[in-house]
Formats: structure tokens, C-alpha cells, sequence
């Protein structure tokens, strides 16, 4: 009985970590951060503020409200979105947010933005095709893509991160999200969608 208890308290605790490294890796929470950090180094704050405000609004604003709109009207329960076929939607309104970011960085000629925008749709293109048929996990792949991102932007300094990404890929494991393949796949999958990005958009 007692090593019994022992057994649930160990599976709490791992249970209970598990989620916290879930939340604070939400894929939201991380596109926001990159994203962020992207529109700091591409030097388009430095135009008015009118403009900045209303760039802003464009990239961080509508999707928020787009999202708020899905929670809303019950298209999706949760920020994971663990049914397969609820993510069809707002992956595709990602999608269709990004190439407007991509039109409108274009005609202000702003050449990081538009590889940053490009690389996003790139990706959400491909995640989207393999949701179609199959679930795969977007923690793992985001935190991915997230790090490899950043580490095209720092270099090494940003190596430390990514002894995260098998943290991550163990939280929704053990939280019982995602299967051990599905997180290798969307770990593999990001390192793809880099490896092409590179190649595509980066030297050219």
C-alpha cells in the first residue's frame, strides 16, 4: 500500500511539471515571443508610430481577436487544441494572417520581416498538410522551430535552450497529449522546415 502511494505521488509530481513546462511552451506564448523579438531586430519601429501602432495591431492584434472569436463560438475548447481536425481551421487562419504580413512587409521592403513571415507560412503550410491526416505534437515542433529561429538570429548563445525541447517532448508524454512518435515528428519536422527555410529564403 505504501509504495503504492509512493507510485501516485511520483505520478503527480511528474504530472504537475509536466503542465507547467506545457503552459509556459504553449506555442502561442512562443510565436509571440519570437515574433516579438523578430519585429525588434527588422528595425520597422523605427518608422512613425501611427504605422507601428497599426503594424502592431495587424501581426499581434487580429489574431487575438480571430482566436478570441474560435473560444468564443466553441470552434475550439482549449489553447492546445488536442482534436486533430479543430486545429484545421485556425491553422488556416494563421495561415491566411501570415501572407498578409508577408504582403504588407513586401511593399515596405522590409527583407527580415519577410523572411521571418515566409518562414512562418512555410511552416504552417507543412503543419497543416500533416495535420490533415495525422496529429503530430506542436509543442514540440514550435519549441523547435522557436530555438532554431533564434539560434539563426544569436548564434550559440542560445544553445542552452534547447535543452528544453526533450523536457518538453517527456511533459506531453507524460501528460498523455501527445504519443512518443508524435513528438519525435514534430521535433524532426521543425528541423526540416529550417533546413528548407535556409536553403529558400537565406541564401539566396
Amino acid at each position: 500500500m505504501n509504495m503504492l502511494c509512493y507510485i501516485m505521488i511520483i505520478r503527480k509530481t511528474q504530472t504537475r511539471w509536466a503542465t507547467i513546462l506545457s503552459r509556459v511552451f504553449d506555442p502561442p506564448v512562443l510565436f509571440l515571443v519570437v515574433t516579438s523579438i523578430g519585429i525588434g531586430k527588422s528595425g520597422i519601429l523605427n518608422n512613425p508610430l501611427v504605422f507601428v501602432l497599426l503594424f502592431l495591431f495587424i501581426v499581434f492584434g487580429l489574431p487575438f481577436i480571430f482566436f478570441l472569436f474560435l473560444f468564443r463560438k466553441h470552434y475550439i475548447q482549449t489553447i492546445d487544441v488536442p482534436n486533430r481536425k479543430e486545429r484545421i481551421f485556425p491553422i488556416l487562419g494563421l495561415l491566411l494572417f501570415f501572407v498578409f504580413d508577408i504582403v504588407i512587409v513586401s511593399i515596405f521592403n522590409n527583407v527580415f520581416l519577410f523572411q521571418l513571415f515566409s518562414t512562418y507560412a512555410l511552416w504552417l503550410i507543412g503543419f497543416l498538410s500533416i495535420t490533415m491526416v495525422w496529429k503530430i505534437s506542436g509543442h514540440t515542433s514550435v519549441a523547435v522551430f522557436s530555438l532554431g529561429l533564434l539560434t539563426r538570429w544569436f548564434g550559440s548563445v542560445i544553445f542552452i535552450g534547447w535543452v528544453f525541447v526533450p523536457l518538453i517532448a517527456w511533459a506531453r508524454v507524460i501528460r498523455r497529449d501527445h504519443t512518443i512518435p508524435q513528438v519525435v515528428s514534430g521535433i524532426v519536422y521543425s528541423l526540416f522546415i529550417l533546413a528548407i527555410s535556409s536553403v529558400w529564403l537565406y541564401e539566396r
